[in-house]
């Protein structure tokens, strides 16, 4: 965004609605960001920028927090295009954040001890955008930009094919959700008239049940009603039978009588209401008989009392025959209702087992409807989402367009003036290298036979960033990317042009430097990378170099520095820990080793270099050392005027193995065979091979010319080298032979410090694909250099002492006032004194290649070898 932001198009400046950048950024009281449109869910005025926490926050940012968490702090955006914010949250607890979030979306999130992170938002008019602890948290803003754009514009880009093709898109799947949805509104109205019918059906069965139970107990009372009644009849029948054989005198009407009392009457089966009230019909009629018979015999007799009571007997036979006749016919027709009722249960019961396995079915259906209906929802809002990341991705290609649009006016008044040479007239004139200066706007017109990448077309404006070496500098092009090129292909618009071309090709016959370092966006780094950067110093002095950071504005100055960053999505916070109470920075510094490799940003340089910003580093003195310096046992060297020198210090009984049949090994092939193979310690496997043939090679070499010393616990010797996998084969090599091996170089006699490593391009690549198996070492209390130093060793990357590569106080050395031949001095904060530093040694300091001379070295490098402070 701020690369983008250098060179804004016209129709891409600030649009009417858009709200005021300046006035957003002002912190300065609760009034005036109130002023400006913020708006605070919580009134404590102590929790506004708490001066407890000044130390520790730009004076210019924002800080605060609620007094009962959840504080959030909203602003309702105008216009549409894209909004940067730069916030933090400062509170250290554990599992406390501060989100970012747009119409309650959340967009980015700062975890504990995160004090500057960038987000990049678009916007539509009416949008709410909203800083919350995320649920605790001690919200940070450094800064907020809005980038707007016009109605016109923006109708413009509403219209763009890569728009309307997604618009298209949501409109397929917002069309196939509501059809979804409407199956899914019919399922489940069927699924609830499918279960109105079962409740009613539910209903209607308990009521069955309930009238069927009624039934069967009132048949239980009757069958009790009609038992009871039957006993009764049946000792009535006995007393007349009894009085009317006492009154009987011929055995005629006494067989009679026997015959009507032995008449058998209807058994009743337990339960059978219906047979027992038949039963007792029966033992009535028999009762009206007998009353019948004892009422003649007693009126022929004269017993008069005796007949009143038969006829008493008669008449409740009658009325009792009629009631049991009507309970009779009651009972069949509750019998009828009974077998209605229990058929209509079974049917009921089959019905609503239908009912339910249907309603299971119609569940079903509702279910994986909701399903699809949800999926179609995902897809409908994806495709929401890519409509919104189309439209801005047309804004960014807008802009590119615009800035092209420019550019290319640029070159049309570019090739006029150069087509009016013919005639005389006004002409582009070439600048001189040394009139190159950080910011110039010029014209890029090749006349050197270097290849450039397509982007690079003839009077393309460029802006200058930087001075790589005497020939070349690095500018930016209209789309935001920048390179190195000739200083000799850039033109002013006005003058005359000098048609001078080149005829010779530019070749490098030295090692080339891939230089970087990391700087956090606050504090005295900006102010001394930008010094440096001024002077092209430092790591600006490399072939290349790349300034990594979390934030593209420096939070004390909200101003943007003079030089590139690269952007890291990630916070730069770190803990202190270990023995010397020093930063805890492995993970910081292995996510930007891992953007180095997968960004190939290395990939045209031999050697890569991390320096950190107070480190006073001159490049060209580690040119010598990497060209000239390093051990005659490793590199083949050459001097500066290009005498090659012999291989002295190194025996040559330490070279070529002379047991017959083995003439082809190196002595250190040998020892290494001995040490993998047989178990052999490095003192043994030495031993072995010094004896004479035929019994051995006879080499006579020390444990740094031989041995694998990668797990000898030895991890900083004198002038010695940790030999690793992948050293070529038959040392000593040339130097580009060594820089296409995985090598690093230790700094300190105490293993590497972090102020500059220095690592072949190889090495970097092996250490950054090798990470995973030095997980075993996270846990160590180290900071990212040890980690580096340890785990290159375990991966079999060979390391190099060279102890004139840096003087440090934390090396046991005084760098002040810098008057050694080293590489680099650390550490110096102030920038006034880092020049003070800078300026003594290049005064009155010395290159390595002078104090070896000056030894009568013949141009060789003192390595490993440090003198007295």
């Amino acid at each position: 965004a701020a690369e983008t932001a250098v060179a804004p198009a016209q129709a891409w400046r600030v649009a009417p609605g858009c709200l005021d950048n300046v006035q957003l950024n002002d912190f300065s009281s609760r009034h005036a960001m109130e002023s400006a449109g913020w708006w605070f869910n919580w009134d404590s005025e102590f929790a506004f920028k708490p001066q407890i926490y000044r130390g520790f926050v730009p004076k210019d940012s924002y800080w605060g927090f609620s007094m009962h968490s959840r504080g959030a702090v909203t602003l309702r955006v105008a216009g549409s295009g894209v909004l940067t914010i730069d916030f933090g949250n400062l509170l250290g607890t554990p599992g406390s954040r501060v989100a970012v979030l747009l119409n309650l979306e959340k967009m980015a999130v700062a975890e504990a001890s995160t004090l500057s992170t960038t987000a990049e938002v678009a916007f539509e008019p009416e949008d709410a955008l909203t800083i919350r602890e995320d649920p605790s948290g001690i919200i940070v803003i450094n800064s907020i930009t809005f980038t707007c754009i016009g109605k016109a514009a923006e109708k413009k880009l509403q219209s763009s094919p890569e728009v309307q093709e997604a618009e298209k898109m949501w409109r397929k799947r917002y069309a196939d959700l509501q059809t979804e949805a409407a199956l899914a509104k019919k399922t489940e109205k069927e699924r609830f008239r499918t279960m109105l019918r079962k409740e009613a059906l539910e209903k209607a069965l308990v009521d069955d049940r309930d009238q069927l139970a009624r039934w069967r107990r009132r048949s239980e009372s009757e069958v009790a009603q009609a038992t009871a009644e039957l006993q009764r009849q049946r000792q009535e029948n006995a007393w007349l039978g009894e009085e009317l054989a006492s009154m009987l005198e011929s055995d005629t009407e006494r067989a009679r009588l026997a015959a009507l009392l032995g008449q058998p009457g209807a058994q009743p089966r337990q339960g059978q209401p219906a047979e027992t009230e038949q039963a007792a019909i029966q033992e009535a009629m028999k009762a009206e008989a007998l009353a019948l018979e004892v009422a003649s015999k007693a009126r022929t007799d004269g017993h008069h009392s005796l007949q009143s009571q038969a006829e008493d007997v008669l008449a409740r036979a009658r009325l009792q025959e009629q009631r049991e006749q009507r309970e009779l016919e009651a009972m069949k027709a509750g019998a009828t209702e009974r077998k209605r009722l229990a058929g209509n249960q079974t049917w009921a019961e089959q019905h609503l087992r239908a009912m339910r396995s249907e309603e299971a079915r119609l569940a079903k259906r509702l279910k994986e409807s909701e399903r699809r209906e949800g999926l179609l929802e995902l897809k409908e809002a994806k495709a929401a989402r890519a409509v919104k990341q189309v439209m801005i991705e047309q804004r960014k290609k807008a802009i590119r367009d615009q800035q092209e649009r420019e550019a290319e006016a640029t070159r049309s008044i570019g090739r006029k003036q150069d087509s009016e040479a013919v005639s005389g007239g006004k002409q582009l004139l070439r600048v001189a290298t040394d009139n190159v200066r950080v910011g110039d706007k010029l014209i890029f017109k090749q006349t050197s036979p270097f290849t450039y990448p397509p982007q690079f077309r003839d009077f393309t404006p460029v802006t200058v960033l930087g001075h790589v070496d005497k020939e070349e500098v690095r500018v930016r092009l209209p789309d935001g990317s920048s390179y190195a090129i000739m200083a000799a292909d850039l033109y002013s618009p006005e003058g005359l042009v000098t048609t001078t071309t080149f005829t010779t090709t530019v070749t490098r016959n030295r090692p080339t430097l891939y230089c970087w370092t990391l700087m956090l966006p606050f504090g005295y780094e900006p102010e001394l990378l930008s010094a440096q950067h001024q002077r092209s110093v430092g790591i600006f002095g490399c072939d290349e170099t790349t300034v990594f950071s979390n934030s593209s504005t420096l939070l004390d100055s909200k101003s943007s520095p003079s030089f590139p960053v690269r952007l890291v999505g990630f916070s730069l916070a770190v803990p202190l820990g270990g023995r010397w109470h020093t930063a805890l920075n492995t993970d910081v510094f292995n996510k930007i080793w891992a953007d180095i490799v997968n960004a190939n940003l290395f990939s045209s340089h031999d050697w890569v270099v991390k320096a950190d910003p107070d480190t006073v580093f001159f490049p060209e003195r580690l040119v010598q050392i990497l060209q000239f310096g390093l051990p005659p046992s490793l590199v083949r060297k050459v001097t500066p005027d290009g005498r090659r020198l012999s291989p002295s210090g190194v025996s040559d009984s330490c070279s070529m193995c002379r047991l017959a049949g083995h003439e082809t090994e190196t002595c250190a092939q040998h020892a290494v065979w001995l040490q993998e193979n047989e178990g052999r310690s490095c003192e043994e496997a030495l031993s072995r091979i010094s004896r004479l043939p035929p019994t051995d090679c006879g080499c006579q070499c020390t444990k740094y010319e031989a041995c694998d010393l990668t797990h000898d616990g030895v991890w900083a010797e004198d002038g010695g080298l940790l030999r690793g996998d992948s050293l070529p084969a038959g040392l000593p090599v040339t130097v580009t032979e060594l820089a296409a091996a995985p090598v690093y170089i230790n700094n300190c006699k105490f293993g590497l410090h972090g102020p500059i490593e220095v690592l072949t391009a190889s090495a970097v690549t092996v250490y950054v694909r090798g990470l995973p198996r030095c997980d075993f070492l996270k846990d160590e209390p180290w900071g990212e250099d040890k980690f580096l130093d340890r785990c290159m060793l375990s991966l079999g990357v060979s390391r190099l002492n060279v102890f004139s590569l840096l003087s440090e106080t934390a090396c046991g050395e005084e760098p002040a006032p810098c008057s050694g031949a080293d590489v680099a001095f650390h550490p110096f904060k102030k920038k006034e004194d880092y020049f003070a530093c800078w300026a003594y040694a290049k005064s009155y300091g010395r290159s390595p290649v002078q104090v070896s001379e000056a030894a009568g070295g013949g141009g060789q490098v003192r390595v490993g070898i440090r003198r007295a402070a």
